[in-house]
């Protein structure tokens, strides 16, 4: 049976996956990030017995989470930093991944910095988009602009992204040196 909403004190955003990877419960504090942010595509009705794969499209990213599901289900506990970042905040947060039960691993999310800065409309999720693609670091949050990787303000500034008559599409997948942390946190783990 389903559970929408897993019991929790914390302000913890969690969500659970079961053993075939579909993910099978989420708190309410997810359910509030995810409104907040304006995450109509995560909210729980949208994500609830959806593969975890469906919201992890790019291949190398897949794969880091793949190895680190493979360990967890293995017994290691995997925490990593990564930012989440809306439209007026730049957040720092702290994914931990545990196996509970069965093959169901738990996902745990707390916030470790939150800063607000003017508005970037990149973020925003309801901003017109063009065909255009920019890529964007899953971890970090910067953009690719040419071979670096820079803040959405640097990005935007040399892209000349407010001359244009929409903002961008969206392509995420991970710079080389989240990669390397991200490689490193699970070879030690």
């Amino acid at each position: 049976m389903m559970k929408k909403h897993i019991t929790q004190r914390s302000k913890d955003i969690i969500y659970l996956v079961d053993n075939c990877d579909k993910i099978c419960s989420v708190n309410k504090e997810y359910e509030e990030f995810a409104d907040e942010n304006v995450g109509i595509k995560v909210v729980s009705k949208s994500v609830l017995n959806s593969s975890l794969w469906n919201f992890v499209t790019d291949p190398t990213t897949r794969e880091l989470y793949r190895s680190a599901l493979g360990l967890v289900r293995n017994g290691r506990i995997i925490k990593f930093k990564f930012r989440c970042d809306s439209p007026n905040c730049r957040r720092l947060m702290e994914m931990q991944m545990r196996c509970i039960k069965n093959g169901r691993v738990e996902f745990r999310v707390r916030t470790i910095s939150k800063k607000n800065r003017a508005s970037q409309a990149l973020w925003d999720p309801l901003s017109i988009r063009s065909n255009t693609l920019l890529h964007v670091c899953s971890w970090c949050k910067k953009i690719q602009v040419g071979d670096e990787w820079v803040e959405v303000e640097d990005a935007v500034k040399r892209l000349r992204l407010f001359e244009r008559p929409a903002m961008p599409s969206v392509s995420h997948g991970i710079c080389g040196q989240c990669l390397k942390e991200t490689t490193d946190i699970l070879e030690a783990s």
